[in-house]
């Protein structure tokens, strides 16, 4: 009984022992409140370069090695924005935008997030907020920027615009969104300095080509005409995607707004090669039919005659068989028809299987067309065949086959009374 209760007290020992001492101390150990500068570099390089799968990586295996860094609270943020969820995105600017080392990013964040959210007001006052906690944040006053477009002031807009271009260098973005802005005060030729602009720092920034394409429409498909020194004299440039194609070149009216320069209405620009390796390409347009007006500029009508690369997006078969290929670009191509045949006397048709038939002397031979025409059917696109299964017949052998499973079940039922019954009487 002694040793019994010795061993007790032993053990009590061992587990107080750590408690007092810490020597087994099995919490989780503390967390770092920061992360280093090198994984906030990794994630804002991979945010720049669009690989955002990438950054949400790093970024969640540095919340799970911090304690509560605001910058990953910062970056949590611009990734919610990224995916569109706004609501998110608001509430992890707005957790940190009383901390000093990240306030005027947060205060950005905070109104972008607002802007998307309709809450314009309360977008602006943070925006502005932003600006004054640090007057370099160009990326509030780019925001800021659009938000005053989006009220059309247009005055307020080319100044944060301003502000933004002198504190990142001439940012491609901030050049886009000026170029944007500029566009819809309907002045497509400070708009397309804008974007040529944009380009020449990143060429892969398509909002800027696709807007630069849309100015180049509104000054008159992609060429654009500049006003000469003198009365009803102009100059007329070629563009291809932001590059200027040879010259400019020399259009004049009369008084009465007749073209004159030049006397055939043809301007013939030099040949043009593209970056894709393509064959060079030589363009000329006729401006015979131009005739000059006092009145406002103004485009009435765009007519493409070309496309751009498309991808396929869908096939499609309409009622007559036409296969039919769609792409991005909005075309249609025609891939191809199915063929039909059909027969006399259908009926004296060979069946080969459940689906397979065979011409016979019966049935005629076959005579092709195609569907909708002389006597053949439609065709149904996507739809399911109708069942070609006998059902009285298939209910009968259904029931068939039961009596038949009844009946070899009360066999066996027999069987087993039969085997017990003389299990019995050798008992």
């Amino acid at each position: 009984m002694f040793r019994g209760i010795a061993y007790c007290l032993v053990l009590l020992s061992v587990t107080l022992a750590p408690a007092q001492a810490g020597l087994f101390d099995s919490s989780e150990p503390k967390k770092p409140a920061t992360v280093s500068n090198e994984t906030i570099a990794q994630i804002q390089t991979a945010f720049d370069d669009q690989r955002y799968l990438d950054a949400g990586k790093i970024l969640d295996q540095a919340l799970l090695a911090s304690g509560g860094d605001p910058r990953l609270t910062y970056w949590a943020g611009e990734l919610n924005l990224v995916r569109g969820r706004y609501q998110d995105a608001l509430t992890n600017f707005t957790r940190i935008k009383a901390e000093p080392g990240v306030r005027a990013q947060a205060l950005e964040g905070e109104g972008v997030a607002l802007s998307a959210l309709g809450r314009s007001q309360e977008a602006m006052a943070s925006l502005l907020a932003a600006v004054a906690a640090d007057p370099n944040a160009w990326r509030a006053w780019n925001a800021l920027g659009s938000e005053h477009d989006r009220r059309h002031d247009w005055a307020n807009a080319e100044a944060a615009y301003a502000h933004a271009l002198s504190s990142s260098g001439n940012a491609a973005i901030v050049l886009n969104n000026r170029g944007f802005s500029r566009l819809s005060q309907m002045k497509p030729d400070l708009a397309i300095t804008d974007f040529v602009a944009a380009l020449q720092k990143k060429p892969d920034l398509t909002p800027a080509r696709n807007n630069l394409r849309l100015a180049m429409s509104m000054q008159g498909e992609y060429d654009r005409a500049i006003k000469g020194a003198a009365a009803n004299d102009w100059t007329t440039q070629l563009y291809v995607d932001g590059t200027a194609v040879g010259t400019p070149q020399a259009l004049s009216s009369s008084s009465s707004g007749t073209l004159v320069t030049p006397a055939n209405g043809q301007v013939v620009f030099p040949a043009y090669t593209p970056a894709t390796g393509a064959a060079p390409l030589t363009m000329t347009f006729n401006f015979s039919n131009t005739t000059q007006f006092g009145d406002n500029f103004g485009v009435t009508a765009v007519q493409q005659d070309g496309f751009t690369t498309g991808k396929l997006t869908g096939i499609s078969i309409d009622s007559t068989g036409v296969v039919q290929a769609r792409f991005t670009n909005g075309r249609s191509v025609n891939l191809g028809q199915v063929a039909l045949a059909n027969f006399a006397n259908p009926q004296g048709l060979q069946q080969l299987g459940s689906a397979s038939w065979a011409q016979t002397n019966a049935s005629g031979a076959a005579v092709a067309g195609v569907a909708g025409n002389s006597g053949f059917g439609t065709i149904q696109s996507g739809s399911v065949e109708e069942s070609n299964v006998d059902t009285t017949a298939a209910l009968v052998d259904m029931i068939v086959a039961q009596r038949d499973f009844q009946a070899n079940a009360q066999m066996i039922q027999t069987n087993d009374q039969i085997t017990q019954t003389i299990i019995n009487i050798r008992q």
